[in-house]
């Protein structure tokens, strides 16, 4: 459905189920629905002949929102080997980028853009190195955005320049009315001078930060070695002095504030000790899962079972399409359900939507209730079974024909 048609009068819409993510799966219910928010939500027997009704096969839920996403990527798609490790990929996205096309860049963020639109996409958190996506997510209307522009670099000295470049290219975001952010890339990838700098600069904020995404960053940390110490000397980048003796996670605590909140994306080799460390301040953190894309580069699906044990605090992303096949979050949510089976549809859905909303404090997302004017999701072939997502089920806008 189109939200901004304009109805000769509302309407009420009838389907399968409604996950409104405010109270349990609900039967037998409607949205009524004016063609530009919700006005109500209630049983199909106090309608009466007040509204046309109007029955639709499957689910619906409040738009998605995908927590990390990297648009700036979107011309990789299909171009980057699968399966090789997260070292080897970055080697061959690298390689790739040499052969960067302009016009095909903004082309790609378009069709993504477009794509995550009728998929049923409310909201993205982009990852952002440059201005590549800018023009894509100042003309693209229907989505809420945030920009997380992310700093690296083992240089300490050249932490002022990075800094410096970080605040130009989020002036740039916000020049256009497009909330932004300074975030470090990830434990391994940033200098203690340069988070130094990140810290006072967002002192308070939020967060996106690659986390445990290879079993090789504890290597790194601990002895200097192994793959990551290899991809940074065969790039001729030099780490001289980096002598943590430290978790990832000690490292970045050391400068950063545990009172920002969190957003650890991947968390694909998380270990017990982290959880313990965060338990100090656990109302702060927040994970995002990208399984397929865990599963393209390492693989591996990350301990879920787990997170979710220590939290309901997690949201979904699809990291970028140099790493994933499309931006569909529904996609994202079908691997989770079919690696993690007892983990229940109800609560996928609320990963998915609310807690993404939650995260970024958009209070006008992520919930169907009065007053609700985002995007609807609409899920085909959902199936009877209200705690299950079916494998052959998928997403899209809904659409009122």
């Amino acid at each position: 459905m189109n939200q901004k048609n304009v109805l000769k009068k509302p309407v009420a819409l009838i389907p399968d189920a409604i996950f409104t993510c405010v109270e349990p799966p609900q039967t037998d219910t409607a949205i009524v629905w004016d063609g530009e928010s919700m006005l109500d939500i209630l049983p199909v027997n106090q309608l009466g002949e007040d509204f046309p009704q109007y029955k639709i096969e499957g689910w619906l839920c409040p738009g998605f929102v995908n927590t990390h996403c990297h648009l700036e990527l979107s011309w990789t798609k299909d171009l980057i080997n699968q399966k090789t490790g997260v070292n080897q990929f970055i080697v061959d996205l690298l390689n790739q980028q040499k052969n960067q096309n302009p016009d095909l860049i903004q082309q790609a963020i378009s069709d993504a853009l477009e794509y995550a639109v009728q998929s049923g996409v409310a909201f993205v958190a982009d990852i952002a190195n440059g201005d590549d996506s800018l023009i894509g997510k100042k003309n693209e209307k229907r989505l809420g955005f945030h920009t997380f522009v992310e700093l690296f670099g083992f240089n300490s000295a050249l932490a002022n320049t990075k800094i410096k470049h970080g605040l130009e290219l989020k002036q740039k975001f916000n020049s256009q009315s497009l909330a932004a952010s300074l975030t470090p890339h990830a434990p391994y990838s940033v200098s203690r001078e340069l988070l130094k700098l990140i810290s006072e600069e967002e002192s308070g904020s939020l967060f996106s930060i690659h986390f445990r995404e290879s079993l090789s960053e504890d290597e790194f940390f601990i002895s200097q070695s192994g793959a990551i110490a290899n991809r940074l000397k065969n790039m001729n980048i030099g780490f001289d002095g980096w002598n943590s003796m430290q978790t990832p996670l000690n490292y970045l605590f050391s400068e950063l504030s545990p009172q920002n909140r969190y957003l650890w994306v991947h968390n694909t080799f998380i270990t017990a000790q982290d959880f313990d460390l965060m338990a100090e301040n656990k109302p702060n953190h927040w994970f995002c899962l990208c399984p397929r894309a865990n599963e393209y580069i390492e693989n591996v699906l990350p301990p879920i079972n787990q997170i979710a044990r220590f939290t309901n605090q997690i949201t979904i992303g699809t990291d970028s399409l140099a790493s994933n096949y499309d931006l569909s979050i529904w996609n994202e949510l079908k691997v989770i359900q079919k690696g993690f089976p007892t983990l229940l549809a109800p609560d996928l859905i609320y990963w998915a939507t609310a807690n993404g909303a939650d995260f970024f404090q958009n209070k006008s997302l992520g919930r169907l209730k009065k007053g609700y004017a985002g995007p609807i999701a609409h899920i085909e072939q959902a199936g009877q079974d209200l705690n299950k997502i079916q494998q052959n089920s998928h997403a899209s806008l809904l659409k009122l024909m």
